[in-house]
C-alpha cells in the first residue's frame, strides 16, 4: 500500500497539466488543485482565480475499494 504523505517539491517535478492533485500552499495549507501549464500557475479547485503559492504537491489517493 502506498503512503500518501509523499510530498513532491515543485522545484523537483510538476504534475501533469490540469490533473487534480493535493497541493500545499504555504499560506492556505492543503487543498485540491491543479497545475495550469498555459499560465505556469497552480490553481485551487475551490477558487480558480485565487493566487496559489504552492511549494509541494502529491497525487490524490485511490478511492476506497468496496471491501475496505
Amino acid at each position: 500500500m502506498r503512503s500518501y504523505n509523499q510530498w513532491i517539491s515543485v522545484n523537483d517535478k510538476l504534475p501533469a497539466t490540469r490533473k487534480t492533485v493535493l497541493i500545499y500552499d504555504e499560506y492556505e495549507g492543503i487543498s485540491a488543485g491543479y497545475y495550469d501549464s498555459d499560465y505556469a500557475k497552480f490553481r485551487s479547485i475551490e477558487d480558480i482565480y485565487r493566487s496559489c503559492n504552492v511549494t509541494h504537491w502529491q497525487p490524490l489517493p485511490e478511492p476506497p475499494k468496496e471491501n475496505e
